[in-house]
């Protein structure tokens, strides 16, 4: 389980992930239902009073398909193979299931589902495997590899029995008999070749015969019985005799290549089920290739897996993150799984279809229950991609998040249910900043684009001329209407709000532009850049003159957050180091130490006093900027790529997947915790007695209420790190 692996390296984080399992529990339409659970995360929160704690769920919550996730591979897990053999105990009684996986790290392990690990690693490839088969009877493997090789193995030991060498390129499939006696590889040499592994035979592991006249490239093989379906690169099925070696029929199956074959008989029914790089699906009848329907997907990405169960459900997984469960006999699409944090590679349905198995890039094993289908869950905002930037408005209560594909997502963080979707670029947005009244957005992307919009009907207000290069930040200054912009091409610009023309520009960087900002402290009044490469410019707003231009330090940048007072700047690293620099002289002042990988996103506090940052260690970490000290961690469940806070310190996040969630930093811990106070549970009637009400009630001034009141007031619902960069403006808002 997730909250295992993460209790296993922290413990304190018991609380946090208790409540970010039940949530949905709790918060859900009927929340009166579950009393106990309640009563349970009331008790947790106030024993242990975690200082960052969940007010929506996490990504993985239980209930859902999700069983276990398994780890042990150092490269993506490229092929997984099962057998139900006698023995043991495992899912049927009386029987166990055989799990191994071949990796691009060039080992096969075996797994056990009882503990989660690994129970034997099998060193021998010299380069990525890429095929694997299990006998029938669970006691060898058969593996194929980019070295060119098939390898033999005894699953008991782990030991290399035969290594078969022939073909002149990758090994991409693999097939074994039922009774053991001929293992079949299939290649992108184009050819197929069937080996002697009859363990009575005094030629084992000796090369039966090669066929050539497929001509090109095959990319997927499945053996039935003594006939082999092969998929080639040109989209062709053919259909081999593995004892003649003959032809027995072809089809053009599809237009691009065939990237994945599944078969199974179902109902007396032996079906074929194919996959193709064009991302097309399609079900045959084995025995003579009529197609008997086409799966309809979403998805144009290429087809990475399939697999059947003899229960008749089918697991489709496409290139990116996402797989389906299907109705093999109806072609009905039954659910999505809950989208994986990386590509998966390969799948397989064991236990008679009542399991289905995923291998990713990640690269972790997740087992699933096919026949359980995820529990709805609110927070996926952007399905199937990744989050870019992430905004919270002061109150809390509305966000704005964007993604890789230029979407933009204006929600109501409560409920995390979208009030607008937009799409105004063709590319991933970097930035979204509110203008004046609040209801005027602009957007800034890696298309080159920035675009001044409507919040509240979408409409493009004005769309300024295209640059050469991404946009990556932007800024709005605080004596004019002009807008400061910074490039993947070192560019620092700016442009007439009113017009969209560019003005004026500075050639700052030699790499590309992180942030920038408008500061005023006292009189003085400065234009802030730095770049990825972690050189910092600072020129005077009026006359351009260059204060300080400098390399703060020599790491690479990744993120960046001004500090409200204009006192100081913090950026992230691709390291996992963080850095406090001084303004406007940019000497560095502190370095944060505490994550293991990149730091995408960093905020700092509207006090000044702390910032949050997000990782791809799957963690937030909340840091005081005097004494550089972590005072809160939060783990997730997939990598953090963006975050915001509020003056309320309300923490809003996005992660890989399309997942955003929020979270309360709390610096008192002898005050209500939020999420209590926030859900009323105290002094709900179930709370007190465990009956049940209609409704758990509203608490009066509540975050929706204060967000009504500065809406109708006309005050800015998008609050931004950089709107407000005078701390008394600050002030005279709250």
């Amino acid at each position: 389980m997730y909250s295992t692996t993460v209790l296993n390296a922290d413990s304190s984080q018991l609380c946090a992930q208790l409540v970010g399992r039940l949530l949905p529990y709790i918060k859900c339409t009927s929340s009166d239902q579950y009393p106990v659970l309640k009563k349970l995360v009331v008790a947790a929160v106030e024993d242990r009073s975690p200082p960052l704690t969940p007010l929506h769920p996490l990504s993985h919550i239980p209930g859902g398909p999700h069983l276990l996730s398994m780890d042990g591979h150092r490269d993506r897990v490229s092929c997984v193979s099962t057998v139900l053999v006698k023995g043991g105990g495992g899912s049927q009684e009386g029987m166990s299931l055989v799990i191994m996986t071949g990796s691009w790290d060039k080992t096969l392990k075996s797994w056990d589902l009882g503990t989660s690990g690994v129970l034997k690693t099998f060193d021998g490839h010299s380069d990525r495997v890429l095929s694997l088969a299990l006998s029938a009877n669970g006691t060898y493997a058969v593996s194929g590899s980019d070295d060119k090789s098939v390898r033999y193995w005894s699953v008991a030991s782990a030991e290399c029995v035969h290594v078969m060498r022939g073909h002149t390129a990758a090994v991409t499939a693999v097939a074994v008999t039922r009774d053991g006696s001929n293992t079949i590889s299939a290649s992108s040499d184009a050819t197929v070749k069937v080996w002697n592994t009859d363990s009575n035979s005094s030629s084992r592991g000796q090369l039966i015969y090669t066929h050539r006249d497929l001509k090109r490239p095959v990319l997927a093989a499945v053996l039935r019985g003594s006939s082999l379906a092969v998929g080639t690169s040109n989209g062709k099925i053919s259909l081999l005799h593995i004892v003649s070696g003959q032809v027995m029929r072809a089809v053009q199956g599809h237009d691009r290549a065939v990237t994945a074959l599944a078969t199974e008989e179902v109902e007396g029914h032996c079906h074929l089920v194919s996959g193709s790089a064009g991302g097309e699906v399609k079900v045959w009848d084995f025995s003579n290739f009529d197609l008997l329907h086409s799966l309809t997907r979403d998805s144009s990405e290429g087809i990475s897996s399939i697999s059947i169960g003899t229960n008749g459900r089918l697991i489709v997984a496409n290139g990116q993150r996402e797989a389906g469960m299907w109705d093999l006999k109806t072609g009905t699409h039954l659910y999505d799984l809950p989208p994986h944090s990386s590509d998966i590679y390969c799948t397989v349905m064991a236990d008679s279809g009542r399991l289905a198995i995923t291998g990713s890039s990640s690269p972790s094993l997740t087992v699933w229950d096919s026949l359980s289908p995820p529990v709805q869950h609110t927070t996926r905002l952007h399905p199937g991609e990744d989050i870019s930037t992430v905004a919270l408005s002061g109150c809390g209560g509305l966000g704005v998040s964007t993604s890789h594909t230029g979407s933009i997502c204006v929600f109501d963080t409560e409920a995390m249910s979208p009030i607008r979707r937009l799409q105004p670029h063709s590319a991933a947005v970097t930035q979204v900043l509110v203008y004046k009244d609040g209801n005027k957005l602009f957007s800034a992307s890696k298309d080159g684009t920035l675009c001044l919009w409507n919040g509240e009907t979408g409409e493009i207000l004005t769309k300024f001329e295209e640059n050469n290069s991404s946009i990556n930040c932007m800024a709005i200054t605080g004596t004019k209407d002009l807008l400061m912009t910074g490039a993947e091409d070192g560019e620092v610009a700016f442009w007439s709000i009113e017009t969209g023309k560019k003005l004026r520009m500075f050639s700052e960087h030699t790499s590309g532009v992180l942030t920038v900002a408008f500061i005023s402290q006292s009189k003085d009044q400065f234009m802030l850049s730095a770049s990825h490469d972690g050189s910092l410019s600072i020129r005077e707003f009026h006359s351009s003159k260059v204060v300080v231009s400098t390399l703060s330090h020599s790491d690479d940048l990744v993120s960046t957050g001004i500090a409200p007072n204009s006192m100081f700047m913090v950026s992230g690293s691709r390291t996992g180091l963080g850095y406090a620099v001084s303004l406007p002289h940019g000497t560095l002042m502190a370095t944060l130490v505490g994550h293991t990988a990149s730091i995408t996103s960093l905020r700092v506090f509207p006090d000044s006093s702390r910032c949050v940052t997000g990782s791809r260690d799957q963690t937030i970490r909340v840091w005081t900027i005097d004494d550089a000290r972590c005072t809160a961690v939060l783990h997730t469940d997939e990598p953090v790529l963006a975050c915001d806070v509020n003056y309320n310190n309300i923490i809003l996040y996005g992660t890989e997947g399309g997942w955003v969630s929020t979270a309360a930093y709390q610096s008192d811990l002898s005050k209500p915790n939020t999420l209590v106070s926030q859900l009323n549970i105290r002094d709900s009637p179930e709370f007190k007695t465990g009956s049940s009400s209609s409704a758990a009630p509203t608490p009066p001034h509540s975050r929706a209420d204060y967000c009504h009141m500065m809406r109708t007031t006309n005050r800015p619902i998008i609050s931004t790190r950089l709107k407000r960069t005078n701390p008394h403006q600050y002030h005279s808002q709250k």
